[in-house]
């Protein structure tokens, strides 16, 4: 699952200089970003338990009146007192008929057969201790 996404031969004293330069293209790329509190704004909409891991859908602000909906994936033990690394999960690019409930499924759900076996990686993740 991360092969694709760890550079080799690098050392943890290259990487100031490696996220200067990605920051730099992101940055470009996308413009200045938009004023935004520092503090960010969301509720729990609701709970649920799957994969023996607990489950936050969550209504968050993206800006001023705009809003977001995501679902955070906790491993067991995480808490405000017990606080885990997390992980950005995108959703959506494997197959657009279940966009971002995808990456939370362990089975094949499309059409009985989708997508790469490891497409639960926000379950994979969390069962390994991360917030996803």
């Amino acid at each position: 699952m991360f092969h694709d996404v760890v550079l080799q031969d690098t050392r943890p004293e290259d990487w100031p200089e490696i996220r200067a330069r990605i920051r730099q293209r992101v940055m470009l790329s996308m413009g200045k970003a938009p004023e935004v509190s520092a503090e960010p704004r969301f509720e729990v909409v609701s709970e649920y338990e799957a994969y023996g891991l607990k489950h936050q859908k969550i209504r968050y602000e993206v800006l001023p009146d705009e809003y977001g909906l995501a679902v955070i994936v906790l491993p067991k033990g995480a808490s405000a007192a017990n606080p885990v690394h997390a992980v950005v999960v995108c959703h959506g690019t494997y197959g657009w008929k279940h966009g971002k409930w995808g990456p939370l499924c362990l089975e094949r759900l499309i059409d009985g057969g989708w997508g790469p076996a490891d497409c639960g990686y926000s379950i994979e993740l969390a069962q390994r201790g991360f917030a996803t």
